[in-house]
């Protein structure tokens, strides 16, 4: 190896260890947030912050958590810090009182595709005009609507339980309870038919779940991790079934509001 490969190889190693060491002081002085401002929290670990915690049992770590720090207090997903409140009149004060201030969500770490333009991922005057839009089809009169749709899919889960109790066989609710949700879903708000009670192969039910696994998983956690990558991220997104579950929902929608 001669004199300026070596340099070049020096340089660029020195240049690793100083972003290294820039980006671990970064993150823990993200992580000092809360502690800087005298509120109580879990310490949080270095690349995950809480969020490897919270993915155990998010209920009961959170019940935990309120037992041992109170009603205010603080976490971080990654980097980001989230102040946890269970006191009701101060949530009163940031959703009522306050919610010109406190009205968009948290940003979700990768956001692509369809997605990217739902009411979930919308902020600000964008949000705004998506619930406008879509506020009407909650009236009561077109929640009425679909009882009997929801009714009819409620049957078809009491029929579900009922054949594994006569067959002898252990029910597992969260199992049921998905394709119950998403049966409603697909019927309701989708325009879908689907067998994903009844079926527990049936394609629509195995994508999301495959879907949700995939970007909960290791997509999502280096997100969470290193949130410069979030766009690198989303641009492999596209050919992931995750990217394709999404598509063919937003395209059967599309063809529904066309008829």
């Amino acid at each position: 190896m001669d004199i300026s490969t070596l340099a070049v190889v020096m340089a660029l190693f020195a240049v690793m260890v100083v972003t290294a060491v820039w980006w671990v002081l970064k993150r823990r002085h993200q992580h000092g947030l809360f502690r800087r401002h005298g509120i109580p929290g879990p310490r949080p670990d270095l690349l995950d912050g809480n969020w490897a915690q919270l993915k155990e049992d998010r209920i009961e770590v959170m019940e935990r958590w309120i037992m041992e720090y109170g009603k205010v207090f603080g976490c971080y997903v990654g980097g980001v810090p989230h102040m946890i409140l269970t006191d009701v009149e101060m949530i009163k004060q940031c959703f009522v009182r306050n919610a010109s201030t406190f009205h968009d969500r948290p940003p979700f770490p990768i956001c692509t595709g369809p997605f990217a333009s739902s009411i979930v991922a919308l902020e600000g005057d964008e949000w705004k005009k998506v619930r406008a839009v879509l506020n009407p089809c909650f009236s009561a009169s077109k929640m009425k609507l679909m009882t009997q749709i929801m009714g009819s899919c409620a049957d078809v889960m009491i029929e579900v339980v009922e054949d594994h109790v006569e067959k002898g066989e252990t029910v597992e609710m969260y199992r049921v309870s998905q394709g119950l949700s998403l049966d409603v879903i697909a019927k309701c708000a989708l325009a879908w038919q689907v067998d994903c009670q009844k079926n527990p192969n049936d394609p629509l039910l195995q994508s999301v779940r495959k879907m949700f696994q995939e970007i909960d998983d290791s997509v999502l956690r280096q997100a969470i991790r290193f949130p410069i990558l979030c766009k690198i991220i989303s641009s492999f997104l596209f050919f992931t079934s995750y990217n394709k579950t999404l598509t063919g929902i937003y395209d059967n929608v599309r063809h529904v509001v066309e008829l």
